[in-house]
C-alpha cells in the first residue's frame, strides 16, 4: 500500500480548482485512446451463491427495486452477520456489480470477516440470471458524456451511459432507507466499491456526494470515458473541502494496458497515478492506491473484492 500526502501550505480553494482542472484534463486525456483490456466474461451465468448455499456467518435477503424510469430492476442482496450488531451498528460494504460479487463470495471470506467486524453486504445487482447486465449497469454507472467525442472510445464501450446521478439518487433515497429498516447500520463506516465502470461510478459519487460514504474503493476505474463530466464533478469535490472527511482507496492490476499494441497504451496507468497525486491535495481526502502484481483489468474484480469487505470490517487493507 503507497500512501500519498502533501506537506506544507496548502493553496487556498481557487488555487486548488485551478490546479485540479488543469491535471486531470491532461490525465484524462492521456487515457484516450483506450487500450485494449482483458474483460470479464459478460455473458457468463450467475449460478447458485453463497445465498442460496447457506453460510454459517451470515444469512441472506433479497429486495427488488425498479429505476424511475421504469427501464431496469434491481435486484439487492443483504448478507447480514448472524452475530448482533455492535451498539453503533454494523458497518456496511456496498458493492456495484451485486450479481458478480455474489458470484464470488465463499464461506471462507465470510469466515475471516467474522473474526473481525463483520460487516453488512449489500450487493447492487439486477435482476437477470447473468453477473453483468450489461446495458443496465453502463446507464447506472456512466455521467453524462457531454462533448466527449464518440471516435475516441472502442465499440465495446460505446454504451449511452448518462444514468450515474439518477442511480445515485435510488441508493439514497430509497435503497438506503430500505436496508436501514432491516438492520442497525454504522453511517460512520459506510464503503462503496466498484471496478471498471463501476469505478468510475464510485468516483463519481465521491466527487458529487463525498457525505454519502466514508470509503471509496475504486477499482480499475474507466477514466477516460469523459473529460468534461470529470471535470465538473471534481470541482464539485473542491466546494466540499471544507467538511470533506473521507477515503479513497484506488486499485489497479499491474498488467492493466500491457496488451495495448499503441505506443500510448499504458497512459491510462500513467493517468492512475495522475489521478491520485492530484485528490491528495484536497484537505480531508485521504487517497491510498494499490497495484496487484501480474493481474489485469478483468482480473481485478474478483481480486479486489476480499481487499473491499477488509476496509469494510476494519482489517488492515490489501493484505490476506
Amino acid at each position: 500500500m503507497r500512501r500519498l500526502s502533501t506537506h506544507g501550505a496548502r493553496p487556498d480553494s481557487s488555487q486548488r480548482r485551478r490546479m485540479l482542472q488543469a491535471m486531470l484534463a491532461g490525465l484524462l486525456a492521456a487515457a484516450l485512446p483506450w487500450q485494449a483490456v482483458a474483460r470479464p466474461d459478460l455473458k457468463r451465468k450467475l449460478g447458485p451463491t453463497i445465498a442460496e448455499r447457506g453460510s454459517a456467518y451470515y444469512r441472506f435477503e433479497q429486495l427488488y427495486f425498479d429505476s424511475a424510469d421504469g427501464q431496469r430492476r434491481y435486484r439487492i442482496w443483504l448478507g447480514i452477520p448472524r452475530r448482533a450488531a455492535p451498539g453503533r451498528g454494523y458497518p456496511v460494504a456496498w458493492l456495484l456489480d451485486g450479481n458478480a460479487a455474489m458470484g464470488e463470495l465463499d464461506e471462507p471470506l465470510l469466515e475471516n470477516l467474522s473474526r473481525h467486524e463483520s460487516p453488512l453486504i449489500v450487493a447492487l445487482g439486477y435482476d437477470t440470471e447473468l453477473r453483468f447486465d450489461v446495458e443496465a449497469r453502463a446507464h447506472d454507472y456512466l455521467p453524462e458524456r457531454n462533448a466527449a467525442r464518440t471516435e475516441d472510445v472502442p465499440p465495446f464501450l460505446r454504451h449511452k451511459g448518462g444514468g450515474a446521478d439518477d442511480f445515485l439518487a435510488l441508493i439514497e433515497t430509497t435503497i438506503m432507507p430500505a436496508v436501514a429498516s432491516r438492520a442497525s447500520l454504522d453511517s460512520q463506516r459506510q464503503t462503496l466499491w466498484g471496478h471498471s465502470f463501476g469505478g468510475l461510478f464510485v468516483l463519481h459519487t465521491l466527487f458529487t456526494r463525498p457525505e454519502l460514504f466514508t470509503d471509496y474503493v475504486a477499482v480499475s476505474p474507466s477514466l477516460g470515458w469523459t473529460r468534461d463530466a470529470m471535470l465538473t464533478a471534481a470541482n464539485n469535490l473542491t466546494a466540499h473541502a471544507g467538511d470533506l472527511d473521507a477515503r479513497l482507496w484506488l486499485m489497479r492490476g499491474s498488467h492493466e494496458g500491457k496488451r495495448s499494441k499503441s505506443p500510448t497504451g499504458t497512459n491510462n496507468l500513467n493517468a492512475f497515478d495522475a489521478l491520485a497525486a492530484s485528490l491528495a491535495a484536497h484537505p480531508g481526502l485521504t487517497v491510498n492506491t494499490c497495484t496487484l502484481a501480474g493481474l489485469e483489468h478483468g482480473a481485478m474484480l474478483p481480486a479486489s473484492l476480499p481487499h473491499a469487505l477488509n476496509i469494510a470490517a476494519g482489517i488492515t487493507p490489501y493484505t490476506s
